[in-house]
């Protein structure tokens, strides 16, 4: 049978492919596509934020960073998953949002970030010679900000979210012990 973390994988890519894929019931418009080659969705017209009806998410409470000579490698503990009930708006679109930061003293620079359909962020790396960072000698923190959000705008190609009726509903930021 398969074992926790190959269900953990395969929920992980039907809801990745869920939200990153627009609805059958959307159709597209005759404007033209913003990026050629990629339909572009309106909002849902009937989406309602006022209605609100509970969903169930997975959300991780750790990360596994491991600091490795000339880079950092930076993923979702996915032992550690809890899940909770959010209230959503009635046909509205729920979806990720996290943003990565490396923190050395009281330097704190983006390194990362993206939209999905579930908290799973893949193996992230800070590399070096790309990144100017880990520099032998220093301390790092690696914080990512985990953020669920409603919108009315259907996931697609370039997805900006934030243009419709959007709205955090949940947000965490997690922190790696000093590297």
């Amino acid at each position: 049978m398969f074992g926790k973390k190959m269900k953990m994988t395969i929920a992980i890519l039907v809801l990745t492919f869920t939200v990153g894929c627009a609805s059958s019931s959307i159709s597209e418009t005759n404007t033209p596509a913003i990026h050629p080659g990629f339909p572009s969705y309106p909002p849902i017209k009937d989406a309602n934020p006022n209605i609100r009806t509970k969903r169930t998410f997975q959300v991780p409470t750790r990360l596994d960073v491991k600091r490795i000579a000339e880079r950092i490698d930076v993923s979702v503990d996915t032992n550690s998953l809890e899940t909770l009930e959010l209230d959503v708006g009635d046909k509205m679109v729920a979806g990720f949002k996290h943003e990565m930061f490396v923190v050395s003293g009281d330097k704190r620079r983006q390194w990362g970030g993206g939209l999905g359909g579930t908290a799973y962020i893949g193996t992230s790396h800070v590399i070096q010679k790309l990144d100017g960072i880990p520099k032998p000698g220093e301390k790092y923190i690696v914080e990512i900000t985990f953020i669920v959000f409603e919108t009315d705008i259907p996931g697609q190609h370039m997805w900006m979210p934030e243009n419709g009726k959007y709205k955090e509903i949940w947000k965490r930021t997690l922190k790696s012990e000093e590297l």
